[in-house]
């Protein structure tokens, strides 16, 4: 199959549907690929073969939840056929000379092709699904979706919460799962116990905990509760493992304790995934406490590596062809709720205890993607997700932020074939939170066509300080060569420098009356607790032409010149971490305004640019 768009009555062509690359779990909730797609002679004249005698009328294929049209079950028919629905082999076998760059389909054995381009441009009103898409219609107000019927075998589950001194975020938690674990009126058969895992709640908390275990009702289903208390150093993965050795059960759900159940049968609707032999983790839609903004619906990888697509965005909105809607295959799934079968969970290894707290759950996720399993994202279910009550927000925290990026580096390290590649995210779709298709010019330049920039070295101590009306977003900060995504062996090569793109605006203003800086501050090199000595560095900027930017802000003025990017040699800066920030100069009243970013930019050896600013 490949992509399509439509033509509207005047002939003009318009709304392109970029797809992903095959996504068993999605064509189960959508018949994505549309309106046209093409098979080999020989796969259709075996599955006539197969089917010789049988009277496929009315198009229902039996086991199946949903109504099929004759193009749908076809290629339902033909994908089954040709192992669309099952485990693949694992990365890399039998395709060395492949690079996973140039051909990721191959390289990670999708069995199912999907030519990236448009193909078709199909009629004005015409339905891009044949009468299957994301149930549009079931969704409530406050944003959850019906879920259809399914049957899910008996089962046990593990519900593993790693908690440490907060017995109300505990009760909460545990209550709202309770209360909503099971639909009103199901019997689905499964099983459930809780593992708490504690590493050093105080004396007074351990009490609180122990109460609220004794205390939990016995519903139907319900095993019991196992406290595992064991003080030692906070390191999510470990206590994760350490949940999953103590259960006996089939599968295993891990859970933050700041999350809250909503959707009312949500497990059953996991199960009904991940009990499939092609399934690794399954997640769920996370939405921010009381209100309708995304937190997860999703992880996507991109240039600088995993992020939450469409994260702060309202989910009373549908994104892009239904990406917050329905069920979707995804490169990963966020660990603050994430389902598994026990076995699948034992054979990758459980969760690296090399990384304690970030990107330890997009570990698992990569690993089960490059074994040959799918992870899933149930989109039709939503809960709370207190968001980093439990250990801080680590974007306002230099020394956790420098923690994040070397626990990233390791991710990227473990996982160099999925280093800016993902299957589920057409390579025409913006490389940020957004879900736009990504513009761009043939006036803009590649990156390693960029001059260089020297950067002016300052001294911004009491200079340096971030403004509630200034937005920078930082999209990339790292190698030229890597940003191409030029072969493996070369992607590391200094020769063409770094790069730093993004995006800022100032909220309120006519954005056309400012002049664009990258602020470099310079971090301490062990501890990036403050800068050293106030040393800091500016550069001027190219700004870029971003109109899927300024859709998002229609009420900001003129911010469609609202990106900019860098290029610097590989030697420009000292060797160390920096805050990357963005200084924007009124050229009117020369009013300076800052604010900074939420990555660092690492550089390697290299000179300082002495320059006076």
């Amino acid at each position: 199959y490949g992509d399509e768009d439509e033509i509207s009555g005047e002939g003009k062509y318009r709304n392109p549907y970029f797809t992903p690359d095959w996504s068993p779990d999605t064509y189960l909730s959508c018949f994505y690929p549309g309106s046209l797609f093409a098979v080999r002679t020989e796969a259709l004249l075996k599955l006539v073969a197969s089917k010789e005698g049988e009277d496929f009328s009315p198009w229902q294929e039996e086991g199946l939840p949903f109504q099929m049209t004759a193009p749908d079950l076809l290629f339902f028919l033909l994908a089954r056929q040709e192992s669309g629905f099952a485990r693949r082999r694992r990365a890399g076998e039998n395709s060395e000379k492949i690079s996973p760059r140039e051909d990721a389909q191959r390289y990670f054995h999708l069995p199912i092709g999907h030519l990236p381009e448009v193909l078709f441009h199909r009629n004005e009103g015409e339905d891009l699904y044949l009468g299957r898409n994301y149930k549009q219609e079931l969704l409530s107000r406050s944003h959850g979706e019906k879920t259809q019927g399914r049957e899910t075998p008996s089962c046990s589950v593990s519900i593993i919460i790693p908690s440490k001194d907060n017995p109300q975020l505990l009760k909460q938690c545990l209550h709202a799962v309770m209360k909503t674990v099971c639909a009103q009126g199901e019997d689905a058969g499964i099983s459930y116990e809780f593992i708490l895992v504690d590493n050093g709640s105080s004396a007074e908390n351990r009490r609180k905990i122990e109460t609220l275990i004794s205390s939990l009702p016995k519903t139907p289903g319900f095993l019991g509760a196992n406290y595992v208390y064991q003080p030692e150093p906070f390191n999510f993965s470990h206590m994760c493992n350490h949940g999953a050795e103590e259960a006996r059960t089939d599968y295993l759900l891990f859970l933050n304790d700041d999350v809250e159940a909503l959707t009312e049968g949500w497990l059953s609707e996991m199960l009904y995934f991940a009990e499939k032999p092609w399934t690794g983790a399954v997640g769920v839609k996370l939405l921010y406490p009381n209100c309708d903004l995304i937190q997860h619906c999703g992880i996507a990888n991109i240039r600088i590596g995993p992020v939450h697509k469409l994260q702060h965005f309202s989910d009373s909105k549908e994104y892009y062809f239904g990406y917050n809607r329905g069920v979707h295959d995804m490169i990963g799934v966020t660990g603050a709720w994430l389902l598994i079968r026990a076995g699948v969970f034992r054979e990758m290894g459980g969760f690296p205890e090399d990384m304690a707290v970030a990107f330890n759950d997009v570990e698992l996720n990569y690993h089960l993607f490059e074994s040959g399993y799918y992870n899933v994202c149930c989109n039709n279910v939503f809960l709370y997700h207190h968001e980093s009550l439990s250990r801080g927000d680590d974007l306002k925290d230099l020394t956790k932020m420098a923690r994040m990026e070397r626990e990233l580096t390791r991710l990227m390290e473990i996982h160099e074939d999925l280093d800016g590649v993902d299957p589920f995210l057409h390579r025409y779709i913006s490389d940020n939170e957004n879900m736009k298709v990504q513009v761009t010019l043939n006036e803009i330049a590649p990156p390693n066509e960029l001059p260089f920039t020297s950067p002016k070295c300052f001294q911004a101590r009491g200079k340096i300080r971030r403004d509630a009306v200034v937005r920078a977003g930082v999209e990339y900060t790292g190698l030229v060569s890597r940003y191409l995504r030029i072969g493996r062996d070369s992607r590391k090569s200094l020769k063409d420098g770094y790069l730093i793109q993004g995006y800022t605006f100032v909220i309120g203003d006519d954005n056309a009356l400012y002049e664009k800086k990258l602020i470099l501050e310079r971090l301490r090199a062990q501890k990036a607790e403050d800068p050293i000595g106030g040393e800091a560095y500016e550069l001027p900027v190219e700004e870029v032409y971003r109109p899927e930017i300024a859709e998002q802000i229609p009420d900001q003025k003129n911010v469609n010149f609202c990106g900019f990017r860098v290029r610097m040699r590989a030697d420009a800066l000292p060797e160390g971490d920096y805050r990357v920030g963005i200084l924007m100069r009124n050229r009117v009243h020369r009013q300076k305004l800052y604010d900074f970013g939420v990555m660092l930019f690492h550089a390697g050896p290299g000179k300082a640019a002495q320059t006076e600013a």
